[in-house]
């Protein structure tokens, strides 16, 4: 079990290198730690993550702090943030396939600092993905996703989540 948990370390600290290469030295280091992606130069911390099912495929959603998707669902008062991959395939007993998937427009949103009483405010902060990569590893219960989005106009988002994904069927 030891030798599980350092190879998913190992591929997660890898996986993370590759998406953070530089090209010039001059270019400021963002470090992702674990349920975390950055954005224009901000950290924003993800730690609750959700499956929220749909037939053959799904969307995952990472929520700021605070934020959890029955308080989104039910009207709650909040503004945070949040990370929204579409169209992730299933399997035949539905369980969200592993592997390596390219993002095509508008399969991925962010809204960051957004009020989630307000669908216009929601609408006007979201910002869909023009492309990118997702890659999805599971062992036991526990999921790994690392997101690298462009979300045009010089924009990016990127990062990992780390943990279990609550299911919303």
């Amino acid at each position: 079990m030891k030798n599980i948990s350092k190879l998913i370390m190992l591929t997660v600290m890898l996986t993370s290198m590759v998406f953070l290469t530089s090209c010039s030295s001059d270019d400021d280091e963002i470090v992702i730690a674990q349920s975390q992606f950055a954005f224009n130069g901000q950290t924003i911390s993800t730690p609750s993550g959700y499956d929220l099912f749909q037939a053959s495929t799904s969307e995952i959603a990472f929520f700021t702090r605070g934020i959890s998707y029955d308080i989104v669902k039910n009207g709650g008062n909040v503004t945070g943030s949040l990370v929204l991959i579409n169209k992730v395939p299933r399997d035949a007993n539905g369980n969200i396939m592993t592997g390596t998937y390219n993002i095509g427009d508008d399969d991925a949103t962010i809204v960051i600092n957004g009020d989630f009483n307000s669908e216009e405010d929601l609408r006007n902060k979201s910002i869909s993905a023009e492309s990118g990569i997702a890659v999805i590893r599971k062992s036991e219960n526990e999921y790994t996703i690392d997101y690298n989005l462009n979300l045009g106009n010089n924009r990016s988002a990127i990062g990992t989540y780390i943990g279990t994904l609550e299911s919303r069927r």
